[in-house]
């Protein structure tokens, strides 16, 4: 989690995040999204691997696919998920 406060002081350009950070209740989890999204506002890219489907929804707007390491859909948030639920029910 410092590393992380590290990463957002310097406004980064780009920035790689990976789901399994461990954030301490709801509010802790609030102030981590409104970040994220203040950096994307401000112009920064970043790539969010996650494996909820919500908070991926909250997070992004663009989703890429990944199936046996190979990209399968990319594409926007709203277009992805549902194939994405669609394959998973099969």
């Amino acid at each position: 989690k410092l590393m992380l406060e590290f990463a957002f002081a310097q406004n980064p350009k780009a920035l790689l995040i990976d789901q399994r950070i461990k954030l301490r209740g709801q509010e802790e989890r609030a102030e981590f999204e409104s970040r994220i999204k203040e950096l994307a506002k401000a112009g920064s890219s970043i790539v969010f691997v996650g494996l909820s489907i919500a908070q991926i929804s909250k997070l992004c707007n663009r989703m890429i696919w990944l199936e046996q390491g190979q990209i399968k859909l990319d594409g926007t948030v709203k277009r992805v998920i549902p194939l994405f639920r669609k394959r998973a029910k099969q």
